[in-house]
């Protein structure tokens, strides 16, 4: 039974549709765990009393909805919920700027008191945390102390220290639910010892008798024997909180995937990111072959030098960041071509289609040398630099120094 004196946090994440029929599925598990169920709902006063059921608050068009204490409670901390239910579907940006459309990620968080902790017990916790995670399509989720925050605030001083469903879940904490995409991933999570499986395909681990004992020889994000079996199965790069793409960590889509009701995105949305992006390609396009044209034509004008030397500097960059490559490149190393050619070579590079490329060769004060490009994917452009190899030490200090 859990007898910290630090409240517990709860923390779910979810990707699914959350309709009607949805969220009155979790007022429903919620009034089944009378201890958990908030007293008031409403973001500023007067705050609504939620009664004996929350099911039609969870109706309401109106989120994210705060709501607050619990049955009997005297004081607003008791049992704090924040709900953020309803993930909208926005537009990011896609490969080759053509935009996507993704839900954002709903969270639930329940700040758990002491004594409700206790009348609960920690199989109680587990029950919840199950049932809860399911009705609400949970991708992950996790229970902790709150004193957690403190360490995870001193491990990710530099960067978010809230489990995420992109850049890493943190930490190993007291209890955690892992969505059936994990699991579909790691199916070594089911038989891990302490760890149950839901109806929804969903594993709960819980990685410590007490919640406590998780605060204890935490002085990295991996330590404690204790976090080792969750470690084993899930992997380090999954755990650890990194600002970097990775595959390792299901995808929103994946975790979406299991949403028997999922709903796409609305068509008009779709349909208007579609025109946009190939109204874009098409601008490129024009844009390319107006300056490569024009690059071409004066090209034809000058004798290009030839390259001594072998060296090679390479690296992938943006298209939006060839102006500033181009800019260095003229600042620093000087070639000799004439402004309106530079000009027309900048926008023929930065605007080049996938799959094409090409190379020019240019004198300067250093030697001549050769620039080349070529577009590997829709998303960045490989730029290589050719010639002597001081030439080429000289651009590369100048270049890794100004990014």
């Amino acid at each position: 039974m859990p007898n910290s004196s630090s409240p517990l946090v709860l923390i779910l994440l979810s990707v699914e549709h959350l309709s009607p029929e949805r969220r009155a599925e979790i007022g429903t598990v919620v009034d089944a765990h009378p201890l958990l169920r908030p007293g008031k709902v409403g973001q500023d006063p007067p705050r609504t009393r939620v009664g004996s059921t929350l099911v039609p608050h969870l109706a309401q068009p109106d989120l994210p909805l705060f709501l607050f204490g619990g049955e009997g409670a005297r004081t607003e901390e008791s049992a704090t919920w924040i709900f953020e239910l309803e993930p909208a579907w926005i537009v990011v940006g896609g490969r080759g700027d053509a935009g996507e459309v993704v839900r954002p990620v709903s969270s639930l968080t329940i700040v758990i008191g002491p004594e409700r902790a206790a009348a609960l017990g920690a199989h109680g916790l587990e029950i919840f945390l199950g049932e809860i995670g399911d009705a609400i399509g949970g991708a992950y989720g996790c229970i902790f102390p709150e004193a957690t925050y403190e360490q995870l605030n001193r491990w990710y001083a530099d960067g978010p220290a809230r489990p995420d469903l992109s850049w890493g879940l943190g930490s190993v904490y007291w209890m955690q639910y892992l969505g059936p995409a994990f699991v579909e991933r790691r199916p070594a999570l089911a038989q891990l010892e302490r760890s149950t499986t839901t109806p929804r395909g969903a594993v709960i681990h819980r990685a410590t008798e007490q919640p406590e004992h998780s605060l204890e020889n935490s002085g990295s994000p991996l330590d404690g024997e204790w976090r080792a079996p969750l470690l084993s199965a899930l992997g380090e790069d999954v755990i650890l909180i990194s600002l970097e793409e990775r595959d390792t960590m299901p995808s929103l889509e994946h975790h979406a995937s299991f949403d028997p009701g999922r709903v796409g995105p609305p068509e008009d949305l779709v349909r208007r990111i579609r025109e946009d992006a190939e109204r874009r390609r098409r601008r490129r396009e024009a844009e390319y072959d107006r300056a490569r044209t024009r690059r071409l034509r004066l090209e034809g004008r000058r004798t290009p030098p030839h390259v001594h030397g072998m060296a090679e500097w390479s690296t992938n960059v943006d298209a939006d960041e060839v102006p500033h490559f181009w800019r260095t490149l003229r600042e620093r190393l000087a070639p000799e071509i004439t402004s309106p050619c530079a000009g027309a070579l900048g926008r023929e590079i930065a605007n080049t289609p996938t799959s094409a490329g090409d190379r020019v060769t240019v004198d300067s004060p250093h030697g001549p040398f050769a620039v080349a490009w070529w577009s590997d994917d829709e998303e960045s452009l490989v730029l290589t630099l050719e010639g002597p190899g001081d030439l080429v030490e000289r651009w590369e200090d100048f270049f890794e120094a100004g990014r």
